[in-house]
Formats: C-alpha cells, structure tokens, sequence
C-alpha cells in the first residue's frame, strides 16, 4: 500500500480515501482497516467461494473479524517483486474484489444464484441480481461513477504487474473515458484537475455491463 501512495503521489490520497469509504462504508469507524467485534462464541461461518467478473476465483474467509479474501489457483497471478500487495474488497451497492498494491483495481463480484454472495461485515446480505451480487432491492442501470468504471471494466483481465498503478493501465483509461463520455461529473482519474465526484451518480454507458 506504502508503495502505491509513492507511486502516484498526493492524487492517490484520493483514491485510496474513496476505497476506503467503500471498504468500510456503514461501519462507523474510522481508519483503513476497522475491526468488527465478533458477537459471542457463535462458531465462524464456513469460507465460500467468490467469482469475480474475469472468471478468477477467491475465498471469502470470515473466521476473524473483519473477513478477509484469500486468493486460490484459480486467483490472478500478480508479479508483485519488490511491492506490497493484499486482496481486500468493498461494498456499496455491488459487492467488489480490490487489490491494493501499486495497483488499487476492483472487479464486481459475480453470480449465478445469492448462494454465490456475500455478507458484507455491516451484516449486509448482498443477492445475486442480474449476474452480480448487489444490495437487495437495488435497481436501474444509474450507479456511482466509480462502480460505471468497475462495470466498464469487469471482463478486463487484471495487470499481471501489480507495480502497474490504475491511472497508469491502458484498460482503466478506456472504461474511465466511456464513463466520462456519458457523465462528465464523475471524478474518474483522481487528479488534482479532475474536479468531478466519484459518487456523482450516471448512467452506465451502453457498451458496458449493465446490471
């Protein structure tokens, strides 16, 4: 993580604050990683498997607080030489996989039934809705800037070189411009110039995803 602050430099507070909110949206707490109380002597839930929209496959671990991901076989190789990385994930309307790193990327988490989903630490029990696991009840195809980039990216493999910085993958930069395309108040590129929001809400372009 140290190496992707230094890597971008101030533009990366950015977008590390705004994954952090994302991660840690409805707990209450502050810091990057809060802790969750574990309630009583409840035995810890079993892992499940988790897909991501690439194909790739994770563990969902919940036996301390807060759960964790544990990459498999079937998980991306990252060549991480000389850098720190972890898989981690947020959760907002769509439940997402992120890797922190260098690179800071999310890939929606996908489903064929809500056995597929997760429970978010909040105790949120995301459902599988139109092949992704969302909140339940959500609807509509209008999202926050920063999940219309995600949905825009989600068959893009991940970098192997998790050295390389999101604003610096040539994928990122096509789904960013699709989003700003349609909604030039999003905030896509978290650069002192770029003074739009990412959760100003718009309309998921055409050619991407739709949930």
């Amino acid at each position: 993580m140290t190496s992707f602050l230094r890597h971008r430099g101030p533009s990366s507070w950015t977008r590390l604050h705004e994954l952090a909110q994302r991660i840690h949206r409805g707990l209450g707490l502050t810091g990057l990683f809060a802790v969750v109380a574990c309630g009583g002597n409840s035995p810890a839930p079993a892992p499940i498997v988790l897909h991501d929209t690439t194909g790739a496959e994770y563990q969902y671990v919940c036996d301390q607080q807060p759960c964790s991901i544990v990459p498999t076989a079937k998980s991306p190789a990252l060549t991480c030489t000389g850098k720190s990385t972890s898989w981690s994930y947020s959760w907002d309307r769509f439940f997402t996989i992120v890797v922190f790193g260098a690179a800071s990327l999310e890939r929606p988490v996908a489903c064929t039934t809500s056995t597929n989903c997760p429970t978010a630490p909040d105790g949120t029990v995301y459902v599988c809705i139109d092949r992704l696991c969302q909140k339940p009840g959500s609807t509509g195809n209008v999202v926050k800037a920063i999940d219309a980039v995600n949905l825009c990216q989600a068959s893009d493999p991940w970098p192997s070189d998790c050295g390389t910085a999101f604003l610096d993958d040539p994928a990122y930069g096509v789904a960013a411009n699709k989003v700003l395309a349609v909604c030039p108040s999003a905030q896509v590129f978290f650069s002192p110039s770029d003074a739009g929001s990412p959760d100003a809400m718009c309309s998921i372009p055409p050619s991407c995803l739709q949930p």
